[in-house]
């Protein structure tokens, strides 16, 4: 597997969708599968995660690449051009407007590495139910905000 790429349909306008998306500090409060990521919003910036994956977990450094408030964020790791030889990956998340008041959030990544091979199976069996398990908190969360707001 060298992409996964998942999507959802979220009630709620972008700028309630990114808010949730990037309020990182919350992270820990809704979120399966990225439970913590420290990182500024722009390109650069260096991305410190925590990641998990059933009974797993995982820590993870990544270097951000674009930022397009409401519309797109982006990050790929590891840092260590060493490490990213053996695996990589790209991060991103994008924002499609439906409607008015109606999103599709458009989540996945893009790896590369040595050790693909051996773990694409793995990756498509338990990795890409993670990223979906995170759509679901994320659309959960934003329409809550708006429901508890009007």
């Amino acid at each position: 597997m060298r992409e996964i790429h998942t999507e959802i349909e979220i009630a709620a306008g972008k700028d309630a969708v990114w808010s949730v998306l990037t309020d990182f500090a919350a992270y820990p409060d809704w979120n399966p599968f990225l439970h913590t990521v420290a990182a500024e919003l722009h390109p650069g910036a260096a991305v410190a995660m925590t990641i998990v994956v059933g009974t797993r977990t995982f820590e993870g450094d990544a270097r951000m690449l674009r930022v397009v408030p409401e519309r797109e964020m982006r990050w790929a790791g590891p840092i260590s051009r060493l490490k990213g030889i053996v695996f990589r990956g790209e991060h991103y998340f994008m924002l499609e407007e439906l409607a008015p008041g109606r999103v599709r959030l458009l989540h996945g990544e893009h790896f590369g590495g040595l050790s693909l091979p051996l773990i694409g199976g793995w990756m498509g069996r338990t990795l890409a139910p993670a990223y979906v398990a995170m759509n679901v908190a994320l659309k959960r969360r934003a329409e809550t905000a708006i429901a508890a707001a009007r």
